[in-house]
Parts: structure tokens; sequence; C-alpha cells
């Protein structure tokens, strides 16, 4: 979507719900809803009582690949979405991305149903 079109429905939403203020409200509301916590990849996999040697057999890798995803991951280095998708689908959670736009709303990217396979 070019960012002209981003603005052409923004003005149409806008005015739509009645402002800018109110369009805001709405903003921050979903925000609050979407928003339950960043969890770092290592919380996630022992809040499920997993081992890292245990996922990794889960995904088909060695444990220090695991580490090494959990670090970088939470060091915001590089990581690939198929690699984080079969990470969180050993665990049975779909991974859906959110891309935020400048004003603060967003839009949700869900992606198809990748599970690793046991």
């Amino acid at each position: 979507m070019s960012t002209q079109n981003w603005k052409d429905r923004r003005a149409k939403i806008v005015e739509r719900v009645g402002g800018e203020a109110a369009f805001a409200e709405l903003v921050a509301e979903a925000a609050a809803e979407h928003d339950v916590g960043a969890k770092r990849l290592d919380e996630i996999r022992k809040a499920q009582k997993l081992t890292q040697v245990q996922l990794a057999e889960q995904i088909g890798v060695s444990q220090p690949a695991v580490s090494e995803l959990e670090t970088n991951a939470a060091k915001a280095g590089e990581l690939y979405v198929s690699t984080l998708s079969r990470y969180l689908g050993a665990m049975e959670i779909d991974l859906e991305l959110i891309g935020r736009y400048p004003d603060g709303s967003f839009v949700e990217i869900k992606l198809g149903d990748e599970t690793a396979v046991a």
C-alpha cells in the first residue's frame, strides 16, 4: 500500500469516527487491547516447561542453535520469520506480526499455519 493510499484511507476513517480526537482514542484502545507485554523467547519456552534440548528436538535443530536463537532475539539481532514461526509452532503458538503506522494505528499480518513436526 502506498503512503498516499494510507493517508486517504486514514482521512476517511478519521472523518467516519468523528475527528482526530476520537480516532486517537480508538487507536489507544486498540493498542492497549493488543499489548499483552513483550516476552523473550526463553521466557516463553520456560513457561511451556521445555528445555532447550527438548525444543531443539521438536524443531530439528541443535541445542546450541536454540540458545543462539534466544540470545539473538533478546539482543534484537537478525531473526528469520520462518525460524521464529517454527520455534513458536513447536509450542503450538501461532505467529502474528503487527505493523505500526506513524500515527500509532496498526495492521495485523497473519502467517500461514506453520507448525513444527515433532
